[in-house]
């Protein structure tokens, strides 16, 4: 993670609270807005997620952000609705699996509603390439109208690989980019459909994930995804 605190500083680094390393977050940032442009494998936008970030409260071992997620296609109609909490204990960022659904294709288009059982993916502020990350695992239903569809997800072999600077509309930053498979099993009127695909994210430490990009099976690049703004509201 980027060091909140100049070196000046020295030893008083260790004192800093996960309430004061968690706020630089923009996840963790109270009555923000962020803005997550998705597009698909010809580089065309495809559609628009915003995150708005409500209460930030103090829980056990660090700190919990609300956030509403509201993902329109690219003429601004709303496809579907969620929330979701956001977790930060000040060694780790960790993000509810709820907004972990690739761009493109595979993305559902409809209402989710989470099981209760919550899960995370967790993002080590100490990170660094070579790191090998925990693997997660995620259920929940969609509600498409007619048609209910139970979702399993699966994100395995995570992989920090190398430094890497990256630049989106809303900014520049020094990232860490992560591989990862990801496998999606769908299951509506008793057909099994499983979707496998591989991933990068790239991570800034102490801001968040920037940009992501999926791929098939066959490595070919079937949509990207990155923060195109952020501001109060």
């Amino acid at each position: 993670m980027k060091s909140l605190i100049l070196l000046a500083f020295g030893f008083l680094a260790f004192f800093v609270s996960p309430a004061q390393v968690c706020n630089t977050y923009y996840f963790m940032k109270a009555k923000s807005m962020v803005e997550q442009s998705h597009f698909d494998d010809k580089g065309k936008l495809a559609m628009k997620t915003e995150f708005s970030v409500g209460d930030v409260k103090t829980v056990d071992n660090g700190t919990e952000a609300a956030v509403k997620q509201k993902v329109t296609d690219k003429k601004g109609k709303v496809i579907s609705e969620g929330t979701a909490n956001i977790r930060c204990d000040g060694d780790n960022l960790y993000i509810d699996m709820k907004l972990s659904m690739p761009a493109g294709p595979v993305s559902p288009n409809g209402n989710i509603e989470a099981s209760s059982k919550k899960a995370y993916l967790p993002y080590p502020r100490t990170m660094k390439p070579g790191d090998k990350l925990e693997n997660a695992q995620f259920s929940m239903s969609v509600d498409q109208g007619s048609i209910m569809q139970d979702v399993e997800i699966f994100v395995r072999n995570r992989k920090a690989e190398a430094e890497e600077s990256i630049t989106t509309p809303a900014g520049t930053w020094k990232c860490i980019k992560i591989t990862y498979d990801m496998e999606l099993i769908t299951r509506a009127a008793g057909i099994r459909i499983p979707i496998r695909i591989k991933g990068a994210e790239w991570y800034a430490p102490g801001f968040g994930v920037v940009k992501t990009e999926s791929f098939n099976k066959n490595g070919k690049l079937t949509g990207t995804s990155e923060i195109s703004s952020i501001k109060s509201i």
